[in-house]
């Protein structure tokens, strides 16, 4: 069942660190590999569930939005956020992802994304839009309203 637009709801956790992170090394990868292909999982059995009893399937892709802090790849001084976003997916119209095989994909996807080049492209094109003259011209209020506060 969906919300109405405005309403959000919040699930919080407490887990153990020790046994996750004995999980994460267990499965070679990190604990961000890990708790997302976890999570990855938790909305694969939501669909699943959802589909039990009924005729059509609700099956398509899954989309996360990871951000990584880029104050461990570049040093800087600025208080704002300084993340960009890595977006991950699945498609459960090919069938059904084992934990084993998300967390293999996600280690991949993480490999090819998360390094310096990759993250550099995210970077120039925030960059890009700064440097046009109208954008210079606009007062820092405006520019917060009007443009995506990722990487600044």
């Amino acid at each position: 069942m969906l919300s109405e637009k405005g309403t959000y709801h919040l699930l919080t956790g407490i887990i153990p660190l020790e046994p996750m992170k004995a999980m994460a090394k267990d499965n070679g990868c990190t604990m961000t590999v890990l708790v997302t292909s976890l999570y990855f999982d938790a909305i694969q059995d939501y669909i699943r569930s959802l589909e039990a009893g009924k005729r059509k399937r609700l099956r398509g892709r899954v989309v996360m939005n990871i951000p990584v802090n880029l104050r461990q790849m570049y040093p800087s001084k600025t208080m704002k956020n300084f993340f960009v976003s890595l977006t991950p997916e699945i498609d459960l119209r090919l069938g059904d992802y084992g934990l084993n095989e998300t967390i293999d994909y996600l280690r991949g996807y993480m490999a090819l994304n998360l390094n310096e080049k990759n993250i550099s492209r995210f970077i120039s094109r925030n960059v890009k839009n700064e440097r046009m003259p109208i954008v210079k011209l606009l007062p820092l209020f405006l520019k917060n309203m009007i443009m995506p506060d990722t990487v600044r």
